[in-house]
């Protein structure tokens, strides 16, 4: 019984260790998109379907990595759209806290 109770042990360790390395590989717009998700526009709505998305490239951090997925991803013009308006809003948010931790 012992043995089956520290296999379980370490799997559980390993397994929560695999969830923080993933959280921590988690890029600065997969944080934010994740914060939209209760919005009602576009942008909530592929907040929404970036989060529910297993393959999604969670590490990405450039317009281009992100808008390719959605492209390669999508067949219709809406969510590419979407995730566009999506990055530049992330870009000006991140512009408004720059400017704010500098005053």
């Amino acid at each position: 019984m012992l043995a089956i109770s520290v296999r379980c042990n370490l799997v559980a360790a390993q397994a929560e260790e695999e969830r923080r390395d993933r959280e921590a590989a988690r890029s600065d717009f997969h944080r934010w998109i994740e914060q939209q998700v209760g919005r009602d526009d576009l942008i909530g709505d592929i907040a929404r379907d970036i989060m529910r998305d297993d393959n999604f490239p969670r590490t990405a951090t450039t317009r281009s990595a992100v808008v390719q997925y959605i492209e390669d991803a999508s067949t219709w013009d809406k969510p590419v759209a979407a995730v566009k308006e999506a990055w530049t809003e992330f870009i000006a948010s991140l512009r408004q806290l720059g400017s704010a931790a500098a005053s």
